[in-house]
């Protein structure tokens, strides 16, 4: 596991954000992992985190993946 490894999952339901957590966690593939539930916040914070991956619901509330 490289310290860099870094993820943002960026969904507005709680259930399946934590299922994907335990699902990275388990992995052992990343060691920083984020999750944001505004879509708005979202882009805030990956500009300023700059992660190696983004998990990103399309359908989300206020601004959309599409």
């Amino acid at each position: 596991m490289h310290p860099e490894n870094t993820l943002i999952l960026v969904d507005d339901c709680r259930i399946e954000a934590m299922f994907i957590e335990d699902a990275v966690a388990a992995s052992e593939s990343f060691c920083g992992f984020e999750h944001v539930a505004d879509s708005r916040e979202a882009v805030s914070r990956i500009t300023s985190r700059r992660p190696n991956a983004v998990l990103l619901d399309l359908r989300m509330p206020g601004l959309s993946g599409w």
